[in-house]
């Protein structure tokens, strides 16, 4: 419950002496709370700020107390003897311009503070004022000691070049120098006599890669070429890319890598090709103990470690399914739906089989609190069949206003059938008590199951043997999930 509180005060004194202004002002105040009640023997948080020109100028000074009250009420601070918060009490410019005090109280003697109001001090504390005041010059002071020497300046600039030298004797010889660029190619002299003609080469096939068959002889290999789209094992690639692999019932033709730290043979390296030799479904294989990354824009999207842990979004899955990021199943989405599984495993969207929010309050005709069991915070009607389970949480607000307070509230999670009088209610009670001019929200929740076929109202039951103490004329709140 928020506390709200008045400061009265009382006096706002300031401390002046002549020979040295002491570095505080006197301040009494009683506090009250919003009834006018005196907060008596109670601990009280205060923060004060010394603000320059106007209520909303510089801060110049802030500090804070925690302090009790005394049986009236009252308490004493001296400002200038706090925790300083902001600058220093000495540092206050008395002698500038206008200054105003902000008085801010936490009445649950903790630092959440309540602004009370800035007013304007009428009339600067005499002799802090005094103490920043400025007299006439005074006669200059005879020169004193001469100070240490300082450090050694920065050195000057560099004088004029003097006047050169007698020359030296010769050195000795350097080393020969790189050859120079050479110079340019000459005209091409005439054309020497045609030679012998060459043996020929024959047995090619046009657009096929020539391949050494032996140490001499040149054959055709599988590579096939025609300047727009190669083949490999074809010699009609093809027209839908730029590289077609044709294996037959015996051959692989798929692409295999393997490198330095991997061996070479059919069960190392990665694969990506048909499932099996002449096959229609198609693998991207790693025979290694490493990852499989998929990615996009130099970033990995998907990651398959070693163990076959997927991740989305995560280049570490720790799961066999493992996404960072959101998940979306379109088919059958719509608001405040569940995924729902059926025997099998396969899952659905499928909307709840019920779900009931209501608002009301006392008006609406819910009963008041008495000395026996009704329900006094409750849902509409809600029709259920047989073996069907409704979980309900409701939650209602409840307070006293007499002297005292009230006692012996006892709240049940409950349901009636509609055409029912008393609830029925289930588990322990929740037992409440409360202060005079106190209202707290009270909660219970429960997972009806077994009910019988019909239309009921769930919610919140209670009784109290002090119930003309009580008063319930809040707002409540009941949520009903009905599923099978």
């Amino acid at each position: 419950m928020k506390k709200l509180f008045t400061l009265f005060i009382l006096a706002l004194t300031f401390v002046t002496v002549y020979a040295q202004a002491p570095q505080g002002i006197n301040y009494q105040a009683v506090a009250r709370n919003a009834a006018g009640n005196i907060l008596a023997t109670q601990a009280v948080g205060v923060r004060i700020s010394i603000i320059d020109a106007s209520p909303t100028g510089t801060v110049q000074y802030t500090e804070t107390h925690a302090i009790s009250t005394n049986q009236f009420g009252l308490f004493n601070i001296v400002i200038g003897s706090g925790s300083v918060t902001t600058g220093t009490f000495a540092g206050i410019t008395w002698s500038a311009g206008n200054k105003f005090i902000k008085v801010e109280v936490d009445p649950a003697g903790g630092t959440t503070y309540t602004d009370m109001g800035t007013t304007k001090l009428q009339s600067v504390p005499f002799a802090l004022f005094a103490q920043g005041a400025v007299g006439p010059t005074g006669p200059t002071g005879p020169t004193g000691p001469a100070g240490t020497a300082g450090t050694a300046g920065a050195a000057g600039a560099t004088g004029a070049t003097g006047p050169a030298g007698a020359t030296g004797p010769a050195g000795p010889a350097g080393p020969t120098g790189a050859a120079g660029v050479a110079g340019a190619t000459g005209p091409t002299g005439p054309a020497g006599a045609t030679g012998a003609t060459g043996p020929g080469i024959s047995g090619g096939v046009t657009n096929t890669i020539a391949k050494f068959t032996s140490a001499t002889a040149v054959g055709v290999s599988q590579i096939f070429d025609n300047g727009t789209i190669v083949g490999i094992g074809t010699t009609t690639p093809a027209t839908n890319g730029i590289l077609n692999l044709a294996g037959t019932a015996s051959v692989y033709n798929g692409l295999h890598f393997t490198n330095t730290a991997s061996a070479s043979g059919s069960a190392d390296g990665f694969l990506i090709g048909p499932a099996t030799s002449n096959s229609l479904d198609i693998s991207v294989w790693n025979w290694e103990a490493g990852y499989l990354n998929f990615g996009t824009a130099g970033v990995p999207r998907m990651t398959i470690d070693a163990t076959g842990k997927v991740g989305i979004g995560t280049a570490t899955p720790a799961a066999t399914l493992d996404v960072t990021g959101t998940l979306k199943f379109s088919t059958g989405a719509g608001a405040n739906k569940v995924l729902t599984s059926d025997a099998t495993g396969n899952a659905t969207w499928t909307a709840p089989t019920g779900i009931l929010s209501g608002m009301n309050n006392n008006s609406g005709g819910v009963p008041t609190i008495t000395a026996t069991n009704a329900l006094i915070a409750t849902s509409g009607a809600i029709t259920i069949t047989a073996g069907q389970k409704v979980f309900v949480t409701a939650s209602a607000a409840c307070g006293s206003s007499v002297a005292g307070g009230a006692t012996n509230l006892a709240l049940y999670p409950a349901y009636k059938l509609t055409s029912a009088t008393a609830p029925t209610t289930v588990g322990g009670a929740l037992y409440c008590q409360t202060v005079q001019n106190q209202r707290s929200t009270y909660s219970v929740s429960w997972v009806f199951s077994g009910l019988s076929a019909g239309t009921y109202n769930f919610g919140m039951a209670g009784s109290s043997s002090s119930f003309a103490n009580w008063n319930f004329n809040d707002y409540y709140y009941v949520t009903v999930l009905v599923f099978d």
